[in-house]
């Protein structure tokens, strides 16, 4: 439509003068106004014949003022604040206690961009999007840049904890249905609420789509006038939320027989087309599983129903043809995850107890959300990872104790300040138990690592844990790393490297321990396939077996038969010098040696970054620092020494011996005690040099890292805030190698050096 009277609007006219702009647009094209369906008051007219309107009174209107004139009241009325609105307190809105920032986080937003903030904006951009006009992709940038965010720390506390908009760690799954004892004057007090709630918001509830429910016991006549109270119509059950049924029987298989039902309608789609294997796997994890994903995340499903699913999934995998009617055969090799080397079909069971373990974790690490606080009300016993039963408790929470269940055999604790670790209950030191030593002389038993730990220096109590505990179990625990500062205790999934807990890492623990070695009662024999003689094992199939044996002596790599026997397997594969045994084997050596050696003797821009500060040509000192461990008796030594930036001339250095869990957390401790030792000669400009790579994925990129070097993690980051800049570069093996006559450690000392 065209129109012939311009539309002129300036960016500072007010809301009326825009109104009266739109009323002059009207009135020169005499255009049809209709007004929402939705809104309470409307303006109608007459099919057909755009100039006849009626307004509010119900009185058709042919003049084109006049059509303007209710156009513009109607817009007028609905966008305007109502009188009621203006009667309010003025101390109404404090008295609703709204989150509001405080003065420190009003700071926090009041102060001044740094480089590290906007690096972190970069880095939330997609690799392929483009942050400016440039031209150039984020994935340029982030080469350089890497940070987080401020504002994702301050949302959580004005973000309503039943809101989810921007929170991360939240889900929508997380809002509530909160049921009451309700009576007439609740009814009404509810209905004054909701009445206030849409004057103020400018919201309309829509009671159409509103019902109520009451419990069988409640009188017919009762449901009547309270339904009527509250203007909606009853209903005898709350049905389902999302395809979730709300309310369950006595059967949960008949509650549950819909979802078979659902994969059975959806195969059938796929019945008359030719799909490859792959395509298989894709239709079966990411439409047929995944269309009830959410059911699995909050209930837990009858065993029978998952059998059935999985035995669908499997002739679905098998069917060759529409003819065909498949196998139910669930082998190793399809359920494994395809990390491990199978096909990744599901199974059922386990991805459902896997689920159920997520939500799990999420109620225990945010104890704040609104889902977390209602059921640790409703069942406290939900709070502690032991619970196993709960009396009367819904499915819902039986659910839930399934996957507690699960979260318990895979959680560790982290000391900080020990003081909520138990010793010998809970699972804090790796690779084993923990016991004491028989006739330990300690008269009160000692309950919480908080006993064991140094109040002043937070460091182990090296004495008390060697006379408490036997020497292979005192040696893991002093080699754990330990905050300088107090810290509270956590908790982390001892699954994953950096602690976090995944879905993914929880089904594969499940599986391992659910795939057993029968398919359809078909019982695998587990003699060697090639010998026929004896049991296949790691030892028998690499090394015992006749097979095996003849292999090993055709090779280049020779050995005897006295090598070959009477070791086990690990300690016959690390003693055994096999490299220096083969000169196919010591050409490969020299080969990576000298790839290693050329690839490292020129740094470019992508083996150093800055970990503190910006872009700087100057700097105090140059520190190297390196690290050397012992796996047999978890001794390591650290070395650091601190060179002129231009020329071999060193200004000196130390040296320190400990006890490590890991190569990676003795790189991590040399690296620690070398910024401190810095600090203390009053450096503030570093050029940092050090032949371990991690050290860019752990310092640069602020991931998590290994959760076995926590603290050192911590107190690394915490380290180099005290500098102004602080470059860290990657150099070969060479360059750093004078450390190594720093290095110190226990006697008959055989070092690991990391490359």
């Amino acid at each position: 439509m065209d129109l012939e009277a311009p539309l002129s609007l300036s960016r500072g006219c007010s809301p009326l003068e825009c109104l009266e702009a739109v009323r002059d647009v009207v009135l020169a094209a005499e255009v049809e106004v209709v007004g929402p369906t939705h809104c309470q008051k409307s303006v109608t007219s007459i099919p057909g014949n755009p100039k006849n309107t009626r307004n509010t009174a119900g009185v058709w209107q042919r003049d084109s003022e006049c059509i303007a004139s209710i156009s513009l009241n109607f817009y007028k009325d609905l966008y305007s604040v109502s009188s009621d609105a203006s009667t309010q307190d003025s101390n109404w809105w404090d008295q609703l206690q709204l989150p509001s920032l405080s003065s420190a986080q009003q700071q926090l937003l009041m102060a001044p961009f740094s480089a590290q903030e906007i690096q972190s904006a970069i880095f939330g951009i997609d690799d392929n999007k483009s942050p400016g006009p440039d031209g150039f992709s984020s994935a340029f940038f982030k080469a350089h840049w890497s940070d987080v965010g401020r504002l994702r720390l301050i949302l959580p506390s004005l973000v309503a904890d039943y809101q989810n908009v921007f929170v991360p760690g939240r889900l929508l799954s997380d809002n509530a249905l909160i049921a009451h004892e309700v009576s007439p004057t609740a009814c009404d007090n509810l209905m004054a609420l909701l009445t206030e709630f849409c004057g103020l918001s400018g919201q309309v509830i829509n009671l159409q789509k509103s019902f109520v429910k009451f419990s069988p016991n409640t009188p017919e006549d009762y449901r009547d006038y309270l339904s009527s109270s509250l203007k909606l119509h009853c209903k005898p059950s709350l049905g389902s939320y999302l395809g979730l049924p709300v309310e369950f029987g006595r059967s949960k298989v008949d509650d549950f027989g819909f979802l078979i039902d659902k994969v059975v309608k959806r195969q059938s789609d796929f019945a008359d087309v030719g799909l490859s294997s792959t395509a298989k796997l894709v239709i079966i994890n990411s439409i047929l599983v995944a269309s009830f994903n959410h059911i699995l995340s909050v209930f837990k499903v009858p065993p029978s129903i998952c059998s059935r699913i999985d035995n669908l999934l499997a002739r679905f995998w098998w069917k060759s043809d529409s003819q065909s009617r498949g196998l139910a055969m669930r082998s190793k090799s399809l359920l494994r995850p395809k990390g491990l080397g199978g096909l990744g079909i599901r199974q059922l069971e386990s991805f459902n107890s896997a689920l159920l373990t997520r939500q799990c974790w999420r109620i225990h690490q945010h104890p704040q959300l609104l889902v977390s606080r209602l059921l640790t009300a409703k069942y406290p016993s939900l709070r502690s990872f032991k619970t196993r039963t709960i009396p009367r408790s819904s499915w819902g929470c039986r659910s839930l104790l399934t996957g507690l269940s699960t979260l318990d055999r895979g959680i560790a604790r982290k000391a900080g300040l020990g003081s909520k670790v138990r010793i010998l209950e809970d699972d804090w030191v790796p690779r084993g138990p923990v016991v004491f030593r028989d006739g330990s002389g300690v008269s009160d038993p000692l309950t919480h690592v908080s006993s064991i730990i140094n109040p002043r220096s937070y460091a182990w109590d090296s004495t008390l844990v060697h006379r408490l505990f036997y020497t292979s179990t005192a040696l893991r625990i002093m080699a754990l790393d330990r905050p300088l500062q107090p810290m509270d205790d956590f908790v982390y999934w001892k699954f994953s490297k950096n602690g976090s807990f995944t879905t993914k890492f929880a089904y594969a623990m499940l599986l391992r321990h659910s795939v057993s070695s029968r398919l359809r009662g078909i019982l695998i024999d587990p003699t060697c396939v090639f010998c026929y003689q004896e049991r296949e094992t790691t030892c028998h199939l690499f090394r015992d077996c006749s097979f095996t044996y003849h292999l090993w002596a055709s090779a280049p790599i020779a050995f005897s038969s006295p090598l070959l026997h009477g070791k086990p397997f690990t300690d016959w594969f690390i003693d055994t010098d096999w490299i220096s045994k083969s000169v196919l084997a010591q050409g490969f050596r020299s080969l990576v040696r000298s790839l290693r050696n050329s690839s490292l003797t020129s740094s470019t821009a992508s083996d150093s970054c800055y970990i503190q500060g910006d872009f700087s040509s100057t700097f105090d000192v140059c520190l190297l620092f390196d690290g050397a461990w012992n796996a047999q008796n978890l001794s390591a030594g650290a070395g650091w020494i601190f060179r002129e930036v231009f020329s071999d001339s060193v200004l000196g250095g130390g040296s320190r011996a400990c006890h490590s869990s890991s190569a990676l957390q003795s790189e991590l401790q040399a690296c620690l005690w070398a910024l401190r030792a810095a600090g203390r000669r009053g450096f503030r400009r570093l050029l940092i040099y050090s032949d371990f790579s991690n050290h860019f994925s752990l310092l640069r990129d602020g991931g998590d890292g290994d959760i076995s070097c926590h603290w050192l993690l911590y107190e690394i980051r915490f380290s180099v805030l005290q500098f102004s800049i602080c470059k860290l570069r990657k150099v070969p093996h060479q360059w750093v190698a004078v450390v190594d006559n720093y290095l110190v450690g226990p006697s008959s000392f055989s070092v690991y050096f990391l490359f």
